[in-house]
């Protein structure tokens, strides 16, 4: 736990008028008594080792404290307690804020590496993260696209695609950080899930189809993969709406292509993604809670038993 040194300033006021009286800094320690005609204000000043934080945008548009590579979440709304957004049951990170937004006690010791973070030119951050191409070598992944070195030992990284047409690139610094990007490109993003073991799975729509490698045009032989379970189906509720059934779980709409559980459990944060083709192409599939029983009759629809 971080601890500050806080200079306290006492200002004395009298009851009867409200006239400040000239302003006495004290050691609290040595107080044991005030005069009952006087009431105190207390202002407390943090010292200069306060700790300092950004603002960031979490992937559903809400606002995270960003602390040392670190994000919180707001416990809930309103309040001034802030805990690790990972929502990982042995991470016990959090902090709290006073009313003026200054952070008054951090405990920021993590069970998980940080997330890694790009703040632009214009002031905002950009997450970013490392996943492996199908040759195993790393990329850099930002918003569904990946960069990759431009060559070997070089800080220069460049779009994945080979696009000839496409300019975005990066630089890396001493320490491997980001410090130049340039992220507009021409070409739709590569579609990525995160698994609930923190790993990245690319999801091509259209990639779980597979011919004969000779091309014959005679030989029809193919075949179809279920890439880690990335199919679903629609189900519906007892209401008659829409559910989304992945892995055994449900999913109801929030927003556009948002789907979260269909408990509506406030600690359960489990969600999907939908891309505009309505595949999914990100997945939170944690929960805290087994999944309902769905029974699947003859003519391929489900009932909740």
């Amino acid at each position: 736990m971080s601890v500050w040194d806080f200079s306290v300033t006492i200002l004395l006021v009298s009851k009867t008028r409200e006239d400040n009286l000239p302003g006495i800094t004290h050691n609290l320690s040595g107080i044991t008594h005030f005069p009952s005609i006087l009431k105190l204000r207390i202002l407390c000043h943090a010292g200069r080792d306060r700790p300092k934080y950004d603002i960031v945008k979490s992937q559903m548009g809400k606002d995270l404290i960003l602390v040392g590579g670190y994000t919180f979440s707001q416990h809930s709304i309103g309040s001034r307690k802030w805990v690790c957004s990972t929502k990982n049951r042995d991470c016990k990170a959090k902090l709290t804020l006073d009313v003026d937004g200054h952070i008054t006690g951090i405990f920021n010791e993590h069970c998980h590496p940080p997330r890694r973070y790009i703040k632009t030119s214009d002031g905002t951050y950009i997450r970013y993260d490392i996943v492996k191409s199908q040759m195993g070598k790393d990329l850099i992944l930002i918003g569904g696209y990946t960069f990759c070195q431009a060559s070997s030992g070089t800080r220069k990284w460049v779009c994945s695609t080979k696009n000839r047409g496409c300019k975005a690139k990066l630089t890396l610094d001493m320490n491997g950080h980001i410090n130049k990007i340039f992220n507009e490109h021409c070409h739709p993003p590569k579609m990525y899930m995160k698994t609930s073991d923190g790993k990245y799975i690319r999801h091509s729509i259209g990639s779980r189809k597979w011919v004969c490698s000779t091309k014959n045009r005679d030989c029809k032989a193919k075949l179809t993969l279920d890439v880690d379970g990335l199919n679903y189906e629609i189900v519906k509720s007892q209401r008659g709406k829409d559910l989304i059934m992945f892995q055994g779980y449900t999913f109801a709409t929030k927003r556009d292509n948002y789907w979260v559980c269909s408990t509506n459990h406030p600690v359960c944060k489990a969600k999907i993604r939908l891309g505009r083709n309505k595949a999914i192409i990100w997945a939170h599939n944690v929960h805290i809670h087994p999944p309902k029983k769905w029974l699947r009759t003859s003519n391929g629809t489900y009932v909740k038993v």
